[in-house]
């Protein structure tokens, strides 16, 4: 039997967004109790926010968007690895501890979760990828990487060159 773990997080108003972007609001659009036929609401969100997939149009403009990418990239056995440190970037070295080899999808649990939890203030202490790691699990060929966090790059960094990897 094939066990499956749903991973994402729920989405309301009130939960952290990446600066700038719009909030989430969720909005009754028709409701029953005042006569329409159904209860809907109106959703307002940015599409990165929450549990998301960033699409090879992500960067650089003008790439696939997110329906070109192929179900069986984002669907299947993934590697779930904790990464203990508080903040900074993962880097090659916490790859090779971590035993990724063979792996095709890889997850990283940080303590990033616990940033998540509301809105507020964005939090500047979160851990990400760092490019020479991102270029590191490309070469061992993952093809998906995911990390409890809205981003998986650290600093935005000119080019954005582990989001490009």
């Amino acid at each position: 039997m094939t066990r499956m773990w749903d991973i994402s997080m729920p989405v309301g108003p009130g939960m952290l967004t990446w600066p700038g972007d719009p909030p989430v609001a969720v909005e009754p659009a028709t409701r029953i109790s005042r006569g329409d036929v159904a209860n809907v609401s109106a959703l307002r969100l940015g599409t990165h926010c929450g549990t998301h997939v960033d699409p090879p149009s992500h960067f650089p403009d003008g790439a696939a968007g997110a329906d070109a990418l192929p179900l069986e990239v984002l669907i299947g056995e993934a590697v779930v690895t904790e990464i203990p440190r508080s903040a900074g970037t993962i880097d090659p070295a916490d790859l090779e501890r971590a035993g990724l080899d063979g792996a095709t999808r890889v997850l990283f649990k940080t303590r990033n979760s616990s940033l998540l939890g509301g809105g507020g203030t964005f939090p500047s202490d979160y851990l990400g990828l760092s490019a020479p790691a991102a270029t590191w699990l490309v070469d061992h060929g993952v093809r998906l990487v995911g990390i409890d966090f809205l981003t998986v790059e650290r600093e935005p960094a000119p080019g954005h060159p582990t989001h490009l990897a």
